[in-house]
């Protein structure tokens, strides 16, 4: 990939589609039912992306049904070092960002391996109502 604002994103918060539902921005638990999305088993491998400009991903499950199991594997990913602050994830439960490594909400069971990020600021992991989380590769200075 080249010149992405986001590499990585899952997100179960997305706007658009929502029909202008207030659920879609509301980050209560709801009951699960047979509408509520699931996302689970995601496999990411051998994926290079330069000149990111946001983040390089950002995985955003719902408080009744996180994302489950992800593993990413021999990632590489460079920011770029000229850009911009801008919206990652089309969600408002999702802040703007440039140049951020990871960010994870509501997520049970991610592994990294050999994954790496080059030029990004803060956090390698910003992650909140996360659990079985095996971040064992980091970047830029780790």
């Amino acid at each position: 990939m080249e010149e992405v604002e986001t590499p990585f994103v899952v997100n179960l918060f997305y706007w658009c589609g929502a029909n202008g539902e207030a659920r879609i921005k509301d980050t209560s638990t709801y009951p699960v039912d047979s509408t509520t999305p699931r996302i689970e088993r995601l496999r990411f491998t051998s994926i290079s992306a330069r000149n990111a400009q946001f983040a390089a991903g950002v995985f955003h499950g719902l408080p009744e049904m996180p994302l489950r199991d992800i593993i990413m594997q021999d990632i590489d990913v460079h920011m770029d070092p000229e850009a911009n602050k801008g919206q990652t994830a089309m969600a408002v439960t999702v802040p703007d960002m440039c140049k951020r490594a990871f960010f994870a909400r509501h997520v049970d069971g991610m592994r990294m391996n050999s994954v790496w990020v080059d030029g990004f600021e803060g956090p390698f992991m910003d992650s909140e109502f996360c659990n079985n989380m095996d971040l064992e590769d980091k970047s830029n200075g780790y």
